[in-house]
């Protein structure tokens, strides 16, 4: 946490800086979750912690630690946002010897002394599972605590696991806290959901080695990005694709 790696500095310099690498986008700050690949997909070892501290060395990374919030104001048009940025990765956190393939803590890949107890996680493989949902069960008690107290125009969760993974609880979170939009990944394709009144979508187009689908048609949902427009009264998300058509909008109303 005190330094960056020089491997961390190669990847991010290949697959962030030089990738995102305009005018436009050189000011843009990327607020980020971890995901199951970032402890390392069926380890739990592959230098997450790096990607924490390198918020400390490029302007532009924001991930400050597994849980975080940031508050966005735009004081000329009268409105706020609160959004809660979480680790979901429990879903992927099982028994060892379960899932070889998808098991963040399994045995089949992870080796016998595999610990991050230096950087305060997961001291050993048996430990692991319990340490995730540790991590889920204090996140739980956060969200609800944060979005009870929050007084911003909108509120927004941000995490890795697609909108089913958690959607009755989601729900309550809409129903009982006002809620407005849960922003997940994980699944490579572009999807939109509503869970009851609370609007969710999966912008997973952007990543992976293979999407869900082969990305043929100008409706194809395989690959691209969200749009979100927002401003006091109307929020409005934008599934654009890999060809650059924008495919169905869907709004959220104040």
């Amino acid at each position: 946490m005190a330094g960056v790696h020089w491997t961390t500095a190669h990847m991010f310099d290949t697959i962030f800086r030089q990738v995102y690498n305009s005018p436009e986008l050189n000011n843009v700050v990327w607020f980020s979750v971890l995901g199951n690949h970032d402890y390392g997909g069926w380890l739990f070892t592959a230098g997450w912690d790096q990607q924490i501290a390198f918020t400390w060395h490029d302007q532009r990374w924001r991930l400050p630690a597994q849980y975080w919030k940031q508050h966005v104001a735009f004081p000329e048009q009268s409105f706020t946002i609160d959004i809660l940025l979480t680790d979901s990765n429990v879903e992927d956190a099982v028994d060892p010897a379960a899932r070889p393939t998808t098991n963040i803590c399994g045995c089949q890949h992870n080796s016998p002394g595999s610990s991050c107890a230096s950087v305060g996680g997961p001291v050993s493989m048996a430990d692991c599972p319990m340490y995730f949902a540790k991590l889920w069960q204090e996140q739980i008690v956060w969200v609800e605590k944060q979005l009870k107290a929050s007084q911003a125009t909108w509120q927004v969760i941000v995490t890795h696991f697609p909108c089913g993974h958690q959607p009755a609880w989601y729900n309550r979170l809409h129903v009982e806290f006002g809620l407005d939009f849960l922003v997940t990944g994980h699944t490579h394709i572009q999807h939109t959901i509503q869970l009851g009144g609370l609007l969710c979508v999966i912008s997973g187009g952007g990543g992976g080695i293979l999407s869900e689908s082969a990305s043929h048609g100008d409706d194809s949902n395989s690959y691209g990005f969200y749009d979100a427009t927002i401003n006091r009264t109307h929020l409005v998300v934008e599934s654009i694709n890999f060809a650059g058509a924008a495919l169905t909008p869907r709004t959220s109303t104040k």
